[in-house]
């Protein structure tokens, strides 16, 4: 039997694309099998890179799996199975944007070579305003453009870093451990506390969940904080100056939890506080750390796709999710 080398993220791209043309009895089945699929297709591999090529001599590398990589994409593809059994998917094109966010952030997840990283993160980007752009809230498109300016200035940071990088020479595309004091690897730190929603970034993923549908603010949070999460330990472990964006993190998320009154919101500085507790210990960057960063980003990914399904439920039922319309 050939083995089988396709990444796995691109089994959800295309089932996006099915998903466009389907019927709504059968597009719930469609995205779940894709994702099973994916979950096989990751379980069913052993440890290393299995798919890799050269274009224009650098190094492309679409799949290339380890024990990092395989954690957070077990807790991504479990996660979108559980947000789609929700009834309150409202239109076909909702559920294809979630499919292909999916795709492009579980894809970045098993490429091995930035240039990979780089485009599917980017697509990922792109899914995420076109998930907010579908949002029947008030005002949804408005946010949608604004996360489209930061996904756009996260795009630009990340191609100017790999640019400069990669002027180093063509064997530095491989996705491993940058130096962050360099032009490329400062460049590309900077995207990623935008993916992540550092201090001075968190505005836009706070807007992006209280403007998303009730069920798209789950696969939301999901599949841009904690591609972010996973960047960083990868890129830049025990960087001294993420323990103290990761401190920011968890100071300005807690106090914003308490000042909102939009249910939604507070969940979301909710998990802006616990991002930053795992952008802190990778900071720390020792193993007990970094083991401890990728347990808890396992875990907030199912603690905040089950919050964001409940808050969900009942901004569907009462058409507000503020903390005030719920007294007594």
């Amino acid at each position: 039997m050939p083995a089988i080398t396709l990444n796995p993220g691109f089994v959800c791209l295309l089932a996006s694309l099915i998903v466009l043309a389907a019927p709504r009895v059968a597009r719930a089945p469609i995205m779940a099998l894709s994702a099973v699929a994916a979950l096989w297709l990751m379980l069913d591999r052993d440890f290393g890179a299995a798919a890799a090529a050269a274009q224009m001599g650098v190094p492309v590398v679409l799949l290339d799996l380890d024990a990092l990589n395989r954690i957070f994409g077990i807790a991504m593809l479990i996660a979108i199975i559980i947000a789609i059994t929700t009834s309150a998917r409202r239109n076909r094109s909702e559920d294809a944007a979630i499919l292909l966010m999916a795709g492009g952030a579980v894809s970045a997840l098993f490429v091995g070579d930035l240039i990979s990283f780089v485009g599917a993160s980017a697509l990922a980007g792109l899914a995420s305003a076109w998930l907010v752009f579908s949002s029947p809230a008030p005002h949804s498109a408005k946010s949608g453009v604004r996360l489209l300016i930061w996904q756009g200035l996260e795009g630009l940071l990340l191609l100017v870093g790999v640019a400069f990088h990669l002027s180093a020479g063509a064997a530095s595309s491989i996705f491993t451990q940058l130096d962050v004091n360099t032009i490329g690897g400062g460049f590309i730190f900077a995207a990623l506390l935008v993916r992540v929603g550092a201090p001075l970034a968190h505005v836009w993923l706070k807007d992006a969940i209280a403007h998303a549908s009730p069920t798209g603010a789950a696969p939301l949070g999901v599949f841009t904080t904690m591609l972010g999460v996973y960047a960083l330990a990868r890129l830049f472990p025990a960087v001294e100056a993420l323990l103290y964006v990761g401190v920011g993190m968890i100071v300005i998320g807690l106090a914003y939890a308490m000042a909102e009154d939009d249910a939604r919101r507070v969940a979301a500085s909710g998990l802006m506080a616990q991002t930053g507790i795992c952008v802190a210990l990778i900071g720390l960057g020792s193993p007990l750390a970094m083991a401890a960063a990728e347990g808890h980003a396992f875990t907030v990914i199912f603690a905040f796709v089950g919050m964001q399904i409940a808050l969900g439920a009942i901004l569907l039922r009462r058409g507000s999710a503020r903390i005030s319309d719920m007294e007594g």
